[in-house]
């Protein structure tokens, strides 16, 4: 490092030197001048390697310096690099200077045709016949391998390269990255659209009569390519054709969504009737209903049980009988009958007594499900219960909505209101620093005027308060101009935010926080922040102190607040 700085300052010595002399050396625009130049060893073009970088200058190979202004190119150079450069020197006792460095690339320094050799870049610009890669490789459609690849700009591509003429050209164009993916279309545009959010695609890929939608499931062939915020570009999207056979509509089994519009229906010859309602039924009362099975096909069904599937209390099965007397052998309650089965034959009936005590007042429904051999009928089963006490409470007006409150009304509130003192709340911590954030220089505060807030609240006309907005724009009245609209802006700013006010709200503890439920919070509506501040105050004493609280922390669906330690103490 010091043999470096040695020749850099040995160089500008020698300049001071040999200033005159320079002058007529340097700046020779005669290309025979700078031929000599290198026969004389003042001048030399080279390839080398950046050994030192400083803040504005640097050394190639440890002797030659050069300057920032000097690089060919918009990147930084870094330690290590390869570049070109072109130098000269006051004399053969003087250091080197670049006058030019540009950056180098291995094939340079070929010779043409030698030998191809693979890389990667990307498609900077093509117009559908010819394009560029990486901004110096020259390639055409035909030199792409994939029929079904067709490239766009911003593409990753892999190909070989060679030097024609002193022209670098691509051979063997193919992309860099591709698969099959199955993904679900997130956003449709005009003319093109995504997929999972990081998948772009152009509508021109969709296969024949299929005009992609939202939540579509798709299958697609991607490539690696830069498209904006997404990372691939699909080269062909059809969508996903689900088999029917494995469709949630073709199992018989509880999934299905008719399940219950299918188990009420009569089956196989077997109807049951419909009357299975109990009826108005008192508390503490007791009913009885009969529910009827009768065959009126062909067919023997056997009936197997009769089962209340939710836990009832009030509903209760007594027995099955046939029209003979002869009773089925079962017990009270939701059970299995206990011996053999019953056997309907072609016209033959049975009924089954179902008891309800009333217990709890309300709409009673249970579900009775009827099990035979190979499938199943239900009927609802359903009772209203009342209170006879219930008729003694006096029966008050319909509930109405108040009248809804527009923003303005509640900022003239909030200003004409005599609040009490502010109670100070604990602000967040800055970067987990347990002192006082303290800046250098506190920006002024710039109320806004009294009178002008007092008048366009009163209703006094904007242009009487503020000639100046209908008035010509000069000079002389710019600044007074833009600091009327300023307060203007932040006048609405705070009628608009009155619109997200919370009344009557409750404050749930969580931990050291007090947590509030903000409505549309999710959504943005409203926007909060870390750091803002929230007033909290008794509605019904406006004389009582109102407490400063700040946000701490923003849940999906609550924001976590720290009032005064006095006040969480007393709330909690």
């Amino acid at each position: 490092m010091f043999t470096a700085l040695s020749k850099v300052l040995g160089f500008f010595l020698n300049e001071e030197d040999e200033m005159p002399e320079s002058e007529d050396t340097i700046f020779q625009p005669d290309t025979e001048a700078d031929s000599s130049d290198e026969e004389e060893g003042l001048s030399k073009s080279s390839h080398g390697r950046v050994t030192h970088i400083y803040q504005d200058y640097g050394l190639i190979d440890g002797e030659v310096f050069f300057t920032v202004k000097e690089v060919l190119s918009e990147k930084t150079l870094k330690l290590g690099e390869e570049i070109n450069y072109v130098a000269k020197r006051e004399n053969l006792s003087s250091g080197w200077m670049a006058t030019s460095v540009s950056m180098a690339t291995t094939w340079e320094i070929d010779e043409d045709g030698v030998q191809d050799k693979s890389m990667v870049g990307i498609v900077e610009t093509f117009n559908g016949e010819l394009g560029t890669i990486n901004g110096h490789i020259q390639f055409s459609l035909d030199c792409v391998c994939s029929e079904d690849y067709f490239p766009w700009v911003g593409d990753y591509v892999t190909l070989e390269v060679r030097r024609v003429r002193g022209v670098l050209e691509g051979h063997g164009v193919r992309p860099l990255r591709r698969f099959q993916k199955e993904g679900q279309v997130s956003a449709v545009q005009q003319d093109h659209g995504y997929i999972d959010g990081d998948t772009f695609f152009p509508l021109s890929v969709c296969c024949e009569q299929y005009s992609p939608r939202k939540w579509d499931r798709v299958q697609t062939t991607v490539v690696e390519s830069a498209q904006g915020k997404c990372s691939w570009r699909a080269l062909s999207v059809r969508p996903v054709i689900v088999n029917p056979s494995l469709s949630v509509s073709a199992f018989s089994g509880p999934v299905k969504s008719s399940f219950l519009d299918d188990l009420q229906k009569n089956k196989n010859g077997i109807h049951v009737s419909s009357e299975t309602d109990f009826r108005r039924v008192e508390m503490g009362g007791r009913k009885s209903l009969t529910v009827w099975v009768q065959n009126k096909g062909e067919a023997t069904p056997v009936f197997l049980r009769a089962h209340l599937p939710a836990e009832c209390t009030q509903i209760k099965i007594e027995g099955v009988k046939y029209l003979n007397e002869h009773t089925a052998m079962m017990k009270r309650g939701n059970v299995e009958v206990n011996k053999g089965k019953i056997t309907l034959y072609p016209t033959m009936s049975l009924y089954i007594n179902l008891s309800i005590e009333a217990s709890y007042p309300g709409l009673e429904k249970q579900l009775l499900v009827l099990t035979f051999d190979n499938f199943q009928i239900g009927r609802y089963i359903t009772a209203e219960i009342s209170d006879p006490y219930h008729s003694l409470v006096t029966v008050g007006p319909a509930y109405r909505r108040g009248q809804q409150v527009s923003p303005l009304t509640k900022h003239k509130a909030s200003v004409t209101s005599g609040q009490g003192w502010v109670v100070p709340g604990q602000r967040p911590q800055r970067n987990g620093r347990k002192h006082i954030l303290k800046l250098p220089k506190h920006l002024s505060q710039y109320p806004v005027p009294q009178l002008l807030r007092e008048n366009l609240l009163n209703g006094v006309p904007l242009l009487e308060i503020c000639p100046e907005l209908a008035q010509e724009l000069t000079p002389d009245k710019y600044v007074k101009r833009m600091k009327t609209l300023l307060h203007l802006e932040e006048i609405q700013m705070d009628i608009d935010i009155r619109e997200f006010d919370l009344t009557r709200v409750p404050l749930r503890p969580v931990g050291e926080y007090l947590g509030l439920g903000v409505p549309e919070l999710a959504e943005g509506r409203p926007s909060v922040l870390i750091g803002d501040k929230v007033m909290l105050f008794d509605p019904c004493d406006p004389k009582a102190p109102v407490h400063e609280g700040f946000v701490h922390e923003v849940l999906s669906e609550e924001v976590l607040l720290k009032f005064n330690a006095d006040f969480h103490l007393g709330y909690n």
